[in-house]
């Protein structure tokens, strides 16, 4: 079969060829058995190259063929040049399907947040000042899980001493933890808006669980990137870039 032939069997299943070009082909395809065994072998690669999305792909095949042959492999003849390549293409297929049956499955926001969130780990002491002392009942309440009990107390403690950062981040972790996000997102932002050099980076984190928690993963991505910007050896640094990664899959 000529290079001509395979030219115009691809340009037959592509529907290229004009009303005579067409029926010129058709003709010798009832009397050439040949030819009809190679247009076969043709519709199996065009059927392959769609599965894969890629109509190029014969040309990509014929440039690696090609770098074979130019390493040393021996050219085959003519009639089994295309069966090589429906072969390469088809196994590639099949590897494809075989990825996607293994890969693993994105996790979805509500998972990612059960994943990666946990309250943060805080250390209350007492001091002998009225809002010192609320603000370790509050603390005690706060690492015995008791959220709704302890809100009420770092509130109390803001009333008093509205610049303790410590009580305002716990105050929005335990809005977070009773679902209440428009609230927690306000404790967070004003930690963030100030810089505070003691919880900034903490703020960050919990205003990107709370997006998450609330589906808005844009957002959430949004706040990790600035995290990682601004906070480049925090404590949450590993955790946020990971978290990143999951969130772009």
């Amino acid at each position: 079969m000529t290079s001509n032939d395979q030219h115009t069997i691809d340009e037959y299943l592509l529907n290229r060829l004009d009303a005579t070009e067409r029926q010129s082909f058709e003709q010798s395809l009832a009397n050439d058995e040949t030819l009809r065994k190679e247009l076969e072998e043709h519709q199996q690669l065009i059927a392959a190259m769609g599965l894969i999305g890629d109509v190029q792909m014969k040309e990509r095949v014929k440039r690696i063929h090609q770098a074979e042959l130019g390493r040393g492999a021996k050219q085959p003849n003519q009639a089994n040049l295309w069966k090589w390549v429906v072969a390469v293409i088809i196994l590639s297929v099949a590897s494809l399907g075989i990825w996607l049956m293994v890969r693993p499955k994105a996790q979805t926001p509500p998972q990612l947040y059960a994943s990666y969130y946990k309250p943060y780990d805080l250390n209350f002491g007492s001091r002998n000042t009225d809002a010192s002392q609320i603000l370790a009942e509050a603390g005690n309440l706060y690492k015995a899980g008791k959220f709704a009990e302890a809100l009420p107390l770092f509130e109390q403690t803001l009333s008093i001493a509205p610049s303790d950062s410590k009580a305002r981040l716990a105050m929005g972790i335990c809005q977070l933890e009773l679902k209440q996000y428009d609230q927690a997102l306000t404790q967070f932002s004003a930690l963030i808006e100030a810089k505070d050099p003691l919880f900034g980076e903490q703020a960050l984190w919990y205003s990107a669980m709370t997006k998450l928690q609330q589906g808005s993963t844009t957002e959430a991505k949004t706040l990790l990137v600035k995290m990682l910007t601004d906070y480049q050896t925090g404590v949450f640094y590993k955790d946020a870039t990971q978290l990143l990664s999951d969130l772009s899959n």
